[in-house]
């Protein structure tokens, strides 16, 4: 995830960013998935115990809007909004800001 989110802060200048790196971020969000799909095991640490299905779609919904891609990431953000449902107040927040600079961002296209 975190190669797809340097990948797609690339193009963070307001440049749409280029097929190069789009296809670097969909291969990235791709194995971030595959490797999420993959059981749990004890060796996983603490810390990602929080990291659900929704977490992730969020970051790959950041990294679409990074990369120019608002559509994407804004269809990807009401996903998350919506997998949230009333359990995670602070995520949903920092989910509906980044879903606001989505919206600007086809507004500016």
């Amino acid at each position: 995830m975190r190669q797809a989110r340097a990948h797609s802060s690339l193009s963070a200048d307001g440049a749409p960013a280029s097929a190069h790196t789009k296809r670097l971020v969909t291969e990235y969000l791709s194995l971030a998935d595959k490797y999420f799909s993959k059981d749990t095991s004890d060796r996983d640490p603490v810390w990602v115990a929080h990291f659900s299905e929704a977490e992730l779609a969020g970051e790959g919904g950041r990294c679409w809007r990074g990369a120019g891609e608002f559509q994407r990431g804004v269809t990807r953000q009401q996903e998350v909004i919506a997998a949230f449902g009333t359990s995670y107040p602070r995520s949903i927040q920092l989910t509906q800001t980044s879903l606001a600079e989505g919206y600007l961002g086809l507004v500016l296209q």
